[in-house]
C-alpha cells in the first residue's frame, strides 16, 4: 500500500516515498515545496494528505521532467490550491500539451487510443519556465538546479543542502533489476547525469524511483552498470544485419524483458534507439536503406 506519511531525510526535507518520490522541503513558515507531483489525481491527494498531517501546505511545485508519472498531480494539485508550479525549458510544452508525449513516442503520428493513458497522458498542467540549471529561489526556498538529461531530454536534479533529489538521472538497485532497459533519449547524457549525481557529493540521494541512499558511489556505479549491460546487448543484437523491430526483439531476449503492452513496447523501443544512436555516434554500428528497409548493423 503507498505510504501516506512523509519521511524526513534532514532538518526540513522530507519526501514520500511511492511508485515516484515526491520530495518536500518545507519553507520555515508553514509552507513546502514539492518536487514533482506523483502520477495522477490519486498520488496528488496522497501527497497533500501528508503534507497536511505534517503540518505543511504546499505553496509550489517543481516538475523535474515531462514525464507522466512526474507531473500527473499538477492539475489537481494547481485547481485544489492555486499554486504555481516550474519545469524545465522545451519539458513545459509537453506539460501544456500532454499529447506530444505519445506523438513522440509514435513517430510523430496521432498516437493510438492504447497510448493514451495516463502513463503517458497526465493532465495538462501549465508551469513557469525553468531556462537553465543553476541556484534558483523558489517560495523562499533555496534550491540548487543540476543538469541531469539523458532519461528526459531536459531533465534537472534538485539539491537542498545535503539532500539530492535525483529524479530519474538514477534508479534504485531493485528497479534497475526489474527494468534492465531502462528508459532514455540520450545515452551519452545519461552516463553525464549519473557522474553529475556522483560529484555532487551530497549526503543523501533520492532517486526518483528506489530507496534513499548515501552510498551514492555504489548507486553511480549500478547504474553504470546497467547502462552498459543494456547497450553491450544492442550492439549483439546487430551482429547481424537487423531492423529495428528485430534489434528489440533480439536485445529483450538477451535481457530477459518481456513486453506485455503496446506502452512498454515503444518505451523500449525508444531505449534502444537511444542506445543505437549512441552506437553509431562511436562508430560501433551503421544505418543503411537496403530494399526498402532501415538495417543497423556492427561495424
Amino acid at each position: 500500500m503507498a505510504s501516506a506519511q512523509l519521511v524526513t531525510l534532514s532538518t526540513g526535507i522530507h519526501y514520500l516515498p511511492g511508485a515516484v518520490n515526491v520530495g518536500v522541503v518545507g519553507t520555515g513558515s508553514g509552507g513546502c515545496v514539492l518536487i514533482d507531483s506523483g502520477a495522477d489525481k490519486d498520488h496528488a491527494k496522497r501527497i497533500l494528505k501528508a503534507c497536511r498531517a505534517a503540518h505543511l501546505e504546499p505553496v509550489a511545485i517543481v516538475n523535474t521532467h515531462s514525464h507522466a508519472d512526474h507531473y500527473g498531480g499538477n492539475a489537481y494539485l494547481q485547481e485544489a490550491l492555486g499554486i504555481p508550479a516550474y519545469s524545465p525549458i522545451f519539458e513545459e510544452a509537453i506539460l501544456r500539451y500532454p499529447i506530444l508525449e505519445p506523438i513522440t513516442l509514435w513517430n510523430g503520428a496521432r498516437p493510438p487510443v492504447a497510448l493514451q493513458n495516463k502513463w503517458l497522458l497526465a493532465p495538462a498542467s501549465g508551469t513557469k519556465i525553468l531556462n537553465e540549471a543553476g541556484l534558483r529561489e523558489i517560495a523562499g526556498v533555496a534550491l540548487e538546479l543540476l543538469d541531469v538529461s539523458g532519461h528526459a531530454h531536459i531533465q534537472f536534479a534538485v539539491r537542498v543542502r545535503d539532500v539530492l533529489f535525483a529524479t530519474d538521472a538514477v534508479f534504485g538497485a531493485v528497479i534497475l533489476q526489474k527494468y534492465p532497459l531502462q528508459f532514455m533519449v540520450d545515452v551519452q547524457h545519461v552516463r553525464e547525469a549519473i557522474e553529475t549525481v556522483r560529484s555532487n557529493k551530497a549526503r543523501v540521494v533520492v532517486p526518483g524511483h528506489g530507496e534513499p541512499t548515501g552510498d551514492v558511489d555504489n548507486l553511480c556505479d549500478a547504474n553504470l552498470a546497467a547502462l552498459e549491460r543494456a547497450s553491450s546487448a544492442v550492439l549483439i543484437a546487430c551482429g547481424e544485419a537487423a531492423t529495428l523491430p528485430e534489434v528489440l526483439e533480439r536485445v529483450c531476449a538477451m535481457l530477459e524483458v518481456t513486453i506485455t503492452d503496446l506502452t512498454r513496447y515503444v518505451l523500449n523501443q525508444t531505449a534502444v534507439l537511444a542506445h543505437l544512436t549512441d552506437l553509431e555516434e562511436r562508430g560501433l554500428v551503421q544505418l543503411k536503406l537496403t530494399r526498402n528497409r532501415l538495417l543497423w548493423t556492427a561495424v
